[in-house]
């Protein structure tokens, strides 16, 4: 693995180093009691301008996967550690406003926003881990690669998603913000996003309660 930079967040360059470290680094999830006996990790999805995010799997002593997680590493520069408009209560012991928006959000709606587990400060790092559910379908953006990659690959046209799904997807993410827009209001918190695509529309297992659109993978935000 070389030194070239995957990406920059807040200024901080990450490197694959950096990015392989955080994917093999199983420190910050110690094994549960009952069947979970290890976490496996060294499964990376992604970097953007947010940080980093990996897949970890916990196992039975057998082997036999229980649970996946993905676990998200944003690491901030001093100058924003320290503001006290990035926090919810002290600096260092609070909440960071991010993990806030996500926990409180995905409380409000487990369909429409990606479900938020837990999450971890790391102060002298300047960093959070936050855990969260896994999407099986990736993103919105890895779908439509991989349509393109087909027709690449068969020297056709790329396929078009269904027309039904996609009026699908309008309306959920309509009603995502929304929830962004009003329903926190009760804690006098607004919720804007500010960095609304592909990449970062997320795709789970169908819903068959969603009886019009039971066949399709669920977009959650």
């Amino acid at each position: 693995m070389n030194n070239s930079n995957l990406g920059i967040h807040d200024g901080v360059h990450f490197v694959a180093e950096d990015f392989q470290d955080f994917v093999e680094e199983d420190s910050f999830l110690p094994s549960q009691r009952g069947h979970l006996y290890k976490w496996i990790g060294g499964y990376p999805l992604g970097m953007g301008g947010q940080g980093m995010v990996g897949l970890w799997i916990g196992t039975t002593r057998s082997g036999r996967i229980m649970k996946r997680l993905a676990i998200k590493r944003s690491r901030m520069l001093r100058r924003r550690w320290i503001a006290a408009e990035n926090w919810i209560g002290p600096i260092r012991t609070g909440v960071p406003m991010g993990v806030h928006a996500h926990r409180r959000l995905s409380k409000l709606s487990k369909r429409h926003f990606l479900q938020y587990l837990s999450h971890r400060i790391e102060p002298d790092a300047h960093q959070v881990l936050t855990f969260a559910e896994y999407c099986p379908y990736g993103s919105l953006d890895d779908v439509l690669a991989e349509l393109r990659r087909i027709a690449r690959a068969n020297g056709t046209e790329p396929h078009h998603i269904p027309e039904a799904w996609l009026w699908f997807l309008f309306q959920e993410l309509a009603e995502a913000n929304h929830y962004m827009a009003n329903a926190v209001r009760q804690e006098d918190v607004f919720a804007v996003h500010c960095d609304l695509k592909p990449d970062n529309v997320f795709l789970v297992e169908p819903d068959n309660t969603v009886h019009e659109h039971r066949y399709y993978p669920i977009p959650k935000v």
